[in-house]
């Protein structure tokens, strides 16, 4: 699972992550590390195109 932000939608907003802010300090550390990049960063690097 990863985030994403449909932002300029309607429903979307400018600041996605401080909208979520409260819920997200609710989860530890390394799996909102995971959540907010790491993951889509492991999947470029598996198709091999990494993130730089």
């Amino acid at each position: 699972m990863v985030f994403s932000s449909d932002y300029p939608h309607g429903e979307g907003n400018a600041d996605p992550i401080t909208l979520i802010a409260d819920e997200l300090q609710e989860i530890p550390e390394d799996v909102r590390s995971r959540f907010l990049g790491e993951n889509i960063a492991e999947v470029f690097t598996r198709m091999g195109d990494p993130v730089t």
